[in-house]
């Protein structure tokens, strides 16, 4: 991914068993700004409002904070225990979609990072979308 690109991390949440969906720009320093959540159910782990200059907007059911800035240097995150449903989404409307359950195992811990790679290392290396 570049400067610009968006991706999604959809995981299912343990207790409502609902998708919760965080979107992510890349930015020009390779920091990651969460820009939105989407959920259908306040509980643990979820928020309960949009913080001040974010947007609470409910449709189709789904509770959607939007204009989130939120930036961080790296995400690190746990693959999913009890509901193992974690998936990673980006390209394109969406086009590529990994799950983590097929690289990690239940409960792993996890860092994600925008890392710059050397013209090298894009041509011996193998692509995560083949």
């Amino acid at each position: 991914m570049q400067e610009g690109n968006s991706f999604q991390i959809i995981f299912t949440h343990s207790i409502h068993l609902t998708d919760v969906v965080e979107v992510y720009d890349i930015l020009s320093d390779g920091s990651i700004r969460q820009t939105e959540i989407v959920f259908e159910e306040y509980g643990i782990g979820m928020p309960s409002d949009a913080l001040e200059g974010e947007n609470l907007v409910i449709k189709d059911g789904k509770k959607h904070i939007k204009n989130m800035n939120r930036v961080f240097p790296y995400i690190n995150l746990r693959n999913g225990k009890v509901v193992p449903r974690h998936r990673l989404i980006w390209g394109g409307h969406n086009e590529y979609m990994v799950w983590f359950k097929d690289y990690f195992e239940p409960g792993a811990r996890l860092t994600i990072k925008m890392d710059k790679l050397s013209l090298w290392q894009l041509l011996k290396g193998v692509k995560i979308h083949e």
